[in-house]
């Protein structure tokens, strides 16, 4: 249950295929400084997940059992839910959630309805949904995108893949709010700056009265 990063100097892909395997987060080659600072990067985005809760909507099992090892590996703690149907209940179980993960072909309610139902509760800034979608389903992946969805991920897809896709998303969402508060305290400051000067212009008129 400790997150583990494997860095070493050869690529060899049997080598990489077994460690994969073995629900480690990742597999990284040490060649360049750049390399070094994608794992410090890795390590770093693992601090920030660690407790955070993940929504995994799949009437598979296996994908079910699947993304959730890919989401636990990254930090997360997984909540799975069959249909659209039950991952609305559980959202309002659950309003720490950070991010959807959901299929498309559901019963009860498909995937997309879904984005539409969780776009009317919360941002895209707010809560992070990303699709699940089959080959060459670009018209649906298309659809989802439309309706609120963050990214999508087409099966088949590796764990570098889910990994990369996941965290990027999340990374954009972080910026987006650190953007929102940088311009909240902008707001503030001239709002401050405005009253102080209004302030000063009255004195002024006052004084030249007397």
């Amino acid at each position: 249950k400790i997150p583990s990063i494997i860095l070493t100097a050869l690529y060899n892909d049997d080598v990489r295929d077994e460690m994969l395997r073995k629900s480690i987060v990742d597999y990284v080659v040490k060649n360049r400084q750049e390399d070094v600072d994608y794992a410090i990067s890795l390590v770093q985005r693992l601090e920030k997940n660690q407790g955070g809760k993940v929504l995994v909507v799949d009437d598979s099992s296996t994908y079910r059992k699947l993304l959730s090892i890919f989401v636990r590996d990254l930090g997360f703690k997984p909540i799975t839910a069959n249909n659209g149907v039950e991952a609305l209940e559980l959202i309002k179980e659950h309003s720490d959630i950070r991010m959807v993960l959901t299929d498309y072909t559901m019963p009860e309610m498909d995937g997309l309805e879904l984005t539409l139902n969780l776009r009317k509760m919360y941002r895209r800034d707010e809560l992070d949904i990303i699709a699940i979608t089959g080959r060459g389903s670009q018209e649906i992946a298309s659809k989802f995108l439309k309706f609120g969805a963050n990214d999508y991920l087409q099966k088949p897809f590796t764990k570098e893949e889910f990994n990369n896709r996941v965290n990027k998303s999340l990374e954009l969402i972080e910026h987006i709010g650190e953007a929102k508060q940088k311009n909240e305290e902008l707001a503030k400051l001239y709002r401050e700056l405005k009253t102080r000067a209004d302030e000063g212009a009255q004195k002024n008129a006052e004084k030249e009265q007397l």
